[in-house]
């Protein structure tokens, strides 16, 4: 596949657009570039565009949030690492400085939740660069709820295929705290 065969930026659907038709056409997208389970390496990353990797979570984000809980061990279909939830940013929130339309808002809430937004719900974008510098591998694990879901997963996870919690080292908290300060660069209220 080449860049060219795939167009997830502005160009793929016009200005006014809804919400809900740019996020199913970004879906397609992205299942006609990765399969469930791949790695989102550097080439597919720029391949779909350089979307950036979305979290939604309170005002106010710290670094426990990035520790895993009980639900981020569960098994996804042909990705059995454990790690946290978040989602390809289908708006191009980071193209158009920063700022989202209250029906993109809704629509990503919807997705990553399957619930309305809650007026303590914030945004936070990354680029996948960024994340990986770090030690985080960001999979593609789609979900009936959300086709863009993906996990972040450390690095040190992706060689021990067990998702049981007696199994994995803790992920150090330096690098809970680099994921944080990387996620409150990008932060839309």
């Amino acid at each position: 596949m080449t860049t060219n065969e795939f167009s997830w930026g502005r160009d793929s659907c016009p200005k006014d657009c809804p919400p809900d038709t740019v996020y199913q056409k970004r879906v397609e997208i992205a299942h006609q570039c990765m399969c469930p389970g791949q790695q989102i390496d550097r080439e597919t990353w720029n391949m779909l565009g350089c979307p950036g990797v979305m979290l939604v979570g309170n005002t106010k984000l710290n670094p426990d949030r990035f520790i895993l809980r009980q639900p981020d061990y569960r098994d996804m279909d042909n990705l059995p690492f454990a790690g946290k939830s978040a989602t390809l940013d289908f708006c191009d929130i980071q193209l158009q400085d920063m700022k989202i339309s209250r029906d993109q808002w809704k629509v990503i809430v919807e997705k990553t939740f399957g619930k309305s937004p809650d007026r303590r719900d914030a945004i936070y974008v990354a680029a996948l660069p960024n994340i990986t510098e770090i030690g985080y591998c960001v999979f593609f694990a789609p979900t009936y709820q959300n086709g863009l879901h993906v996990r972040l997963v450390w690095g040190e996870h992706t060689t021990n295929r067990s998702p049981q919690v007696d199994k994995l080292s803790p992920v150090p908290t330096w690098a809970h705290v680099a994921l944080t300060r990387i996620f409150q660069k990008a932060k839309i209220v």
